[in-house]
C-alpha cells in the first residue's frame, strides 16, 4: 500500500514533514525551527539582547539585563542604576541640587531623633529607641 512512498519525518507516507522544511520543537526560546538531516526538530536560539537569557524568558528582550539588574545610565548625579520595569536604566540622584540624599539623626536619652532630611532641616521627629 505505502510502496515507493517517502516516509516523512512525522512517519506519514509521502508527507510534507522533510528535511529542511519547518516544523515546531515546542521550545520558546527558539526561532526557525526545522528538520534536520535525522528528522530532529530543532531551531536557533533567540536572544535579541545577547544577555544569556531567551527573548521568550526575557522581561527586557532588546536591553542586556532583567528587570532590577544593575546598570549604568552614564549620569554621575545618579547611584545604584537599576533596569527599571519600563526596561530603562535609572539610578537615584545625588549630588548637587539633589535634595533628600542625606538622613541626620540623634540619638539622645534612648531616644532617636531625625534632624535634616536631604538639606532641608526639619522639626525633629523622635521615637523612643527600642532593641532589636
Amino acid at each position: 500500500m505505502c510502496a515507493g512512498l517517502l516516509i516523512d519525518c512525522e512517519g506519514t507516507p509521502g508527507g510534507a514533514a522533510l528535511p529542511g522544511t519547518a516544523c515546531n520543537d515546542n521550545n520558546a526560546c527558539t526561532i526557525n525551527d526545522v528538520y534536520d538531516a535525522n528528522c530532529n526538530c530543532s531551531g536557533t536560539f533567540e536572544d535579541t539582547d545577547s544577555d544569556g537569557v531567551c527573548d521568550a524568558n526575557d522581561n527586557c528582550p532588546t536591553v542586556t539585563g532583567q528587570i532590577g539588574s544593575a546598570c549604568d545610565d552614564d549620569n554621575a548625579n545618579t547611584i545604584n542604576d537599576q533596569l527599571n520595569a519600563a526596561c530603562q536604566c535609572v539610578g537615584t540622584p545625588v549630588g548637587p541640587g539633589c535634595d533628600f540624599n542625606e538622613l541626620e539623626i540623634e540619638v539622645v536619652n534612648d531616644a532617636v531623633s531625625i534632624v535634616t532630611y536631604g538639606s532641608r532641616a526639619k522639626a525633629p521627629t523622635t521615637w523612643p529607641r527600642t532593641a532589636r
